[in-house]
């Protein structure tokens, strides 16, 4: 678990996962995303500890965007 860290303002980020690991590779995310919806995550990792749990079997696809403001 870990909390992006930045110079200043704020780390905003989508997350989008293409793939989802058969078992294992859950995303867990102190508190509530600013908004969730089927495999999206909009969260703050400057501000939210956040990380993926081990996968077990497969893999995991995510496309990611990130922004400071």
């Amino acid at each position: 678990s870990h909390i992006d860290k930045v110079e200043q303002g704020k780390h905003y980020r989508i997350n989008v996962e293409l793939i989802k690991a058969k078992t294992g590779g859950k995303f867990l995310l102190e508190g509530k995303p600013k908004f969730k919806w089927w495999r999206v995550v909009y969260f703050c990792p400057s501000d939210q500890t956040h990380s993926v749990t081990k996968i077990n079997k497969g893999y995991r696809l995510v496309f990611s965007i990130g922004w400071i403001k």
